[in-house]
């Protein structure tokens, strides 16, 4: 029976959306595939989820420590930061609620202006979908730690897991709104779904455990996200990237293959977890 619908699934999607690869997980077993699942396509705002689960490894031997300011390392941007904007911690930046409404790079003029006015609000207090935030965090990960976030991906997460990841996949980025530049990288809906199924399983990767459970834990101790998240529980280290939107696909159109309930949008597709069904939806983007 829940074959016959994701056969339903392929066939809707198909017909009325641009989809570019679809992989279908049960217990780390691919159930059902289709579409272009190996090749790799520009990994958008899901860059933010593989940071977070990365910065877990450094936040549990002490290489970075959550609770260090913008003041404390030294960042800052062009235009500068305000005083009140240095207060804000590496925690607040993985959380999004920094407080730091500066440009950013892999931001629309449409994406800066929904944000408040600067100095608005204190960090930790309001959260909005913020990419200086997320970008600055590969300032901050390759300052505190020495080494290259891509380097760092690939040996930490992308080999233990049998990605196909190569530093060639990474995108050179030359800022030009802020000196905090985004990392983008490009991945196959094969290689996310492994990702997927490593988060399903909180870290651990068949008795590895790639992203230490005190970082789980660690994350789970900072400041609940339900005060910015409609209602959540998000993780923040060693979590997706801190959202929780309804589902267009299931949401606005008949969609054949439900229920699904819970979710996380992404430009570049849904990512979706229930009772040990990963499923990964990647849309058309260009490469």
């Amino acid at each position: 029976m829940f074959l016959e619908k994701l056969k339903a699934a392929e066939e809707w999607a198909n017909r009325n959306t641009k989809t570019a690869a679809v992989v279908v997980l049960v217990d780390g077993q691919i159930l059902y595939q289709w579409g272009d699942v190996d090749t790799k396509y520009i990994s958008h705002s899901t860059r933010k989820s593989f940071m977070s689960a990365l910065y877990c490894k450094y936040v549990n031997d002490g290489s970075i420590d959550i609770n260090a300011t913008m003041a404390d390392l030294g960042i800052d941007d062009i235009p500068a930061l305000t005083d009140q904007e240095k207060t804000a911690t590496i925690g607040h930046c993985l959380q999004s609620v920094s407080g730091v409404y500066h440009t950013a790079e892999a931001e629309s003029d449409f994406m800066h202006n929904l944000k408040p006015d600067q100095d608005t609000y204190l960090p930790g207090t309001f959260w909005i979908y913020n990419n200086w935030d997320f970008n600055v965090l590969k300032t901050i990960f390759e300052q505190e730690t020495e080494k290259n976030f891509y380097e760092a991906l690939k040996n930490d997460i992308m080999d233990p897991i049998g990605a196909n990841f190569q530093l060639s996949d990474s995108i050179s980025w030359t800022p030009t709104r802020s000196i905090h530049p985004a990392y983008m990288f490009r991945i196959s809906a094969t290689d996310m779904s492994k990702f997927g199924q490593l988060m399903l399983d909180k870290g651990n990767w068949q008795g590895n455990q790639l992203i230490p459970q005190v970082g789980w834990r660690k994350a789970q101790s900072m400041v609940g996200m339900q005060k910015f998240m409609m209602g959540t529980d998000t993780d923040i280290c060693g979590g997706w990237l801190p959202m929780k939107m309804p589902v267009p696909i299931c949401q606005t159109v008949t969609c054949p293959l439900d229920p699904i309930r819970r979710g996380e949008q992404e430009d570049s597709g849904w990512r979706l977890s229930l009772k040990g069904i990963w499923y990964l939806y990647t849309l058309l983007t260009l490469t």
